[in-house]
């Protein structure tokens, strides 16, 4: 074989590479999740009407969507909304089962974007998080009794304490103590 077609041939051969692999990565982009896909899988899918093999599948994709969205997405205010909407519809055992299968991957992108933040970062994110604690003891709060509550709490104290780094551990500590005060006050 000739040089120039040899050239020729490899020339060929590298832009379709290229081509099918930009192919390839624009097909990624697309199936990537986002928050407009979460909000669009939340209102287009028939709940109530779906057989109940179908309606564990459709919330096993709910929930494969919110993991995959980066923390600063899933609390998307359109997200966080679509979410709630949906959830409050749901029956107890989808609500577990949802939590469940998004509980994990939620605790653990939150321990990580603590450990990434500087003690006056997570500070801020602490009083913050006291004050909404606060606020949120005029609206109800969950049967923390119930066996599932009382697991999905050990959960998330269980990955933070396996998670979080020492420095964040000491930060938390404050508010993990004032969270601690609240459980006991709803208890008695």
């Amino acid at each position: 074989m000739s040089k120039p077609k040899t050239w020729c041939l490899t020339a060929a051969a590298l832009t379709a590479f290229w081509a099918g692999l930009a192919a390839g990565l624009a097909g990624l982009r697309a199936l990537e999740t986002r928050p407009d896909t979460v909000v669009r899988y939340v209102d287009q899918t028939p709940w109530d009407t779906l057989a109940p093999p179908e309606q564990a599948r459709a919330l096993e994709t709910l929930a494969r969507h919110v993991t995959q969205l980066p923390p600063e997405e899933r609390t998307n205010a359109q997200v966080a909304r679509a979410i709630r909407g949906w959830f409050e519809t749901r029956t107890p055992e989808e609500r577990e089962r949802y939590l469940e299968l998004t509980l994990p991957r939620g605790l653990e992108q939150m321990t990580q974007a603590l450990n990434a933040m500087t003690p006056e970062q997570r500070r801020g994110l602490i009083e913050q998080a006291s004050e909404n604690l606060d606020a949120s003891l005029a609206e109800s709060l969950p049967d923390l009794s119930d066996p599932h509550m009382q697991r999905l709490i050990q959960q998330g104290i269980q990955t933070f304490l396996e998670d979080a780094s020492p420095e964040t551990q000491l930060d938390l500590l404050p508010l993990l103590q004032r969270m601690q005060d609240v459980l006991r006050e709803t208890r008695s």
